[in-house]
């Protein structure tokens, strides 16, 4: 942020500037990822607010528009294939969903429009204090002293806070002209046990049971929680060679450290 940045305000589902300053770009990253109760409301509400920030930049002549998305758009799991700009979408949940249907309402309205935009699918964000399932394990973890796990290494994609914010530096400051969809991750990925790893770092006593793969599946889809089962143990893999070569962007191999961070800031907090 510096003296020229516009501050817009949401206030009784209206968008209020600070002042009358030209607005050179409009980065979009409302949502409401970890609530519990997301419903339909919540979509109406989102789509207004951003039908919102559009008709803005048709007024200020926005040069460029950035959506962040997510890569439950493209789906929840991979199996021998990674996600891609390319693969057939098969958005999971309402939330999901809800992005998918912000996506498309961004590509029609900038269909005959010179305004630049980006949609950026990411995965989940590691950072300091960040939230949603990362942070539930954390909890479990430290509240019942054990955690169950399979033998199977599955491999899920992330993104750290800082990769994220570099990105975004480097499309505000690119001269290409791009309508276009993107994912977005680190380079290395994490498995269960990697996280695990990183818990113990913080000298937090707990032990691991470990269970036959397809016995606990049958265990969670009894109680109910097959979802969660999916989330910790099959993989999300995801190809960030386009979003790569196109902003020359070299993401750092920095999870490890941030997650630790995030851990940190968890126990801190507790």
């Amino acid at each position: 942020k510096n003296n020229n940045d516009e501050i817009v305000y949401y206030k009784n589902n209206n968008i209020i500037l600070n002042n009358k300053s030209k607005i050179n770009y409009i980065i979009h990253c409302a949502g409401n990822a970890h609530d519990k109760n997301y419903s339909i409301s919540n979509l109406d509400n989102e789509k207004k607010f951003t039908l919102q920030l559009l008709n803005l930049c048709k007024n200020s002549d926005v040069e460029k528009f950035i959506f962040i998305s997510s890569i439950k758009v493209n789906g929840e799991n991979t199996y021998k294939e990674k996600f891609s700009e390319n693969n057939k979408i098969k958005p999971y949940g309402l939330y999901a969903i809800n992005k998918m249907k912000i996506e498309n309402m961004i590509q029609r309205f900038f269909d005959k429009n010179t305004c630049n935009y980006y949609i950026l699918r990411l995965p989940i964000v590691i950072g300091d204090s960040a939230k949603g399932n990362l942070y539930k394990m954390f909890k479990f973890i430290n509240k019942y002293k054990f955690f169950i796990n399979v033998k199977t290494i599955n491999t899920r994609s992330f993104l750290s806070i800082n990769n994220l914010n570099n990105l975004v530096l480097k499309i505000i400051y690119s001269d290409k002209k791009i309508q276009d969809i993107f994912l977005v991750c680190n380079n290395e990925t994490f498995c269960v046990n990697d996280i695990l790893i990183n818990l113990k770092k913080l000298n937090i006593s707990f032990f691991v049971i470990n269970f036959n793969y397809y016995l606990l599946l049958l265990i969670f889809t009894i109680l109910n929680k097959k979802d969660i089962f999916n989330k910790l143990f099959l993989s999300q893999d995801i190809n960030n060679s386009k979003v790569k070569n196109t902003f020359s962007w070299n993401p750092e191999n920095d999870l490890n450290n941030n997650l630790e961070k995030m851990f940190r800031s968890f126990k801190i907090n507790e």
